[in-house]
């Protein structure tokens, strides 16, 4: 009798915004409140925290919710975000879901690979409900069920090898994202996308990877010094050949070049020639 005194006096518009808040902090403190207050179908947690609001009449949808009427215990009508007028004791709110996308963290999972490593996995669910009747009716927690989903799908690494996880990360979501939708479309549920965030290897594996990285590096390293060091000694040749084409072009104009063939002659004549040539001389310098 106190509670429906209570609720008597508080004003309408009140009771419009927040029916469930007021209707239950005037019946017991917040303390002793309980989740059949919160969720009166069944107690089981639903999409929206706040629960299922109170049928006065009028009822306020906001923007990107649907409240999801029965009427007798049966399915009746979705409310869009507008104002609506219902039948108190006739008509009730049973879901309250989010048309927004939804972020939803996935704790870390361990999977075995292909080559037998043990990974924890984590990750990023995004998701959105499309309908909110099947989001409803389709599953009991439709939010709670995506997530089991995932977590199993996650599973689809053990399929890989360990470098292939690694390296073919996009094309793992891609595919968790196709099998989570697989399933999902009949609860009213679109995975938008799905990131794995973090994959971790055993500290003796991370040490070895990080070393086998450390190894590539310093390859890396030595090949540009290599090449680096041929490109000079190639540089210096290039220079010396041009310096050498420009000595023969000075001489060429001055005709020297003559002079060069001559000398390159006498330097290729054989011994026994310089010999008599040198004989002669000295022959000739004695009769003198």
């Amino acid at each position: 009798m106190a509670s429906l005194l209570w609720r008597s006096a508080t004003p309408t518009h009140q009771l419009l915004l927040f029916p469930r808040h007021l209707a239950a902090a005037g019946a017991a403190p917040a303390s002793s409140r309980s989740l059949s207050q919160y969720h009166p179908r069944d107690g089981s947690p639903r999409c929206d925290p706040l629960g299922t609001p109170v049928n006065w009449g009028v009822t306020i949808v906001p923007e990107r919710k649907a409240f999801v009427v029965e009427r007798l215990g049966k399915y009746h009508r979705m409310l869009t975000p507008k104002i609506h007028l219902l039948v108190p004791g006739v008509d009730r709110i049973v879901f309250v879901h989010s048309l927004k996308e939804q972020v939803i963290p996935i704790s870390d999972q361990s999977v075995l690979t292909r080559n037998g490593v043990y990974l924890q996995i984590d990750g990023g669910l995004f998701v959105k409900i499309f309908d909110p009747y099947l989001a409803s009716y389709g599953v009991e927690n439709p939010i709670s069920a995506v997530i089991q989903l995932a977590q199993t799908t996650m599973s689809e690494l053990g399929k890989m090898t360990l470098d292939k996880a690694f390296k073919e990360r996009d094309a793992l979501n891609e595919n968790i994202v196709r099998l989570i939708n697989e399933a999902a479309m009949d609860w009213g549920l679109e995975c938008i996308c799905f990131e794995i965030r973090d994959i971790s290897p055993p500290h003796v594996i991370k040490v070895a990877m990080e070393m086998e990285v450390e190894a590539e590096l310093e390859k890396r390293v030595q090949i540009h010094e290599s090449e680096g060091e041929a490109q000079a000694i190639l540089a210096r040749s290039k220079a010396k050949a041009h310096g050498i084409e420009l000595i023969s072009e000075a001489l060429a104009a001055n005709g020297g070049t003559q002079c060069l063939t001559c000398a390159s002659s006498t330097r290729t004549k054989s011994p026994s020639l310089h010999d008599a040539e040198h004989h002669n001389l000295s022959m000739s310098s004695a009769s003198n």
